[in-house]
């Protein structure tokens, strides 16, 4: 019985193991210095709508900017050019990886929904648990962020 949970228990650290690296470490995306899917900056939603009005907005593929490589999509024609005067300001920290991914050292996907801003910077998480993680020590995990993002940008 005892030799059955152990096991068991193995396994099912495997299979946590094989999907950490299948969606993380093997996600292609995360070579870039920009998380994207498919050259889609964040899944397509509106950067100036979010950072200047806190509002999550879908995108218009038929307005689109090229940025860093990267298609980034507005639900006006004045968003769109709001955010090609000045990107950076638009562009979630860390290329739109994961806050708390980047203070602990490594690059990680993210959602959109797990949003916030922090002294006008956007940051985003992982997940939503990731995300309560991250806002109960969010000065000190933005301060270990930028330290390691001067380094880890570009690498794959």
């Amino acid at each position: 019985m005892k030799t059955k949970i152990v096991f068991l228990l193995l396994l099912l650290a495997v299979i946590v193991l094989i999907t950490i690296y299948w969606f993380i470490v093997k996600d292609k995306n995360l070579d870039a210095a920009i998380y994207s899917t498919n050259g889609m900056a964040l899944n397509g939603y509106d950067m100036v709508d979010l950072v200047d009005h806190s509002t999550l907005q879908k995108g218009n593929k038929e307005i689109y900017y090229t940025y860093q490589e990267t298609d980034w999509y507005f639900s006006s024609l004045e968003n769109r050019n709001t955010f090609a005067s000045n990107p950076e300001q638009y562009i979630p920290q860390y290329g739109g990886y994961c806050a708390y991914g980047m203070s602990k050292g490594y690059k990680a996907p993210t959602q959109i929904e797990t949003w916030s801003i922090v002294e006008g910077k956007l940051y985003l998480n992982y997940n939503l648990e990731v995300k309560k993680i991250w806002i109960n020590n969010q000065k000190d995990f933005i301060q270990q962020a930028d330290k390691n993002w001067s380094t880890i940008q570009l690498k794959k």
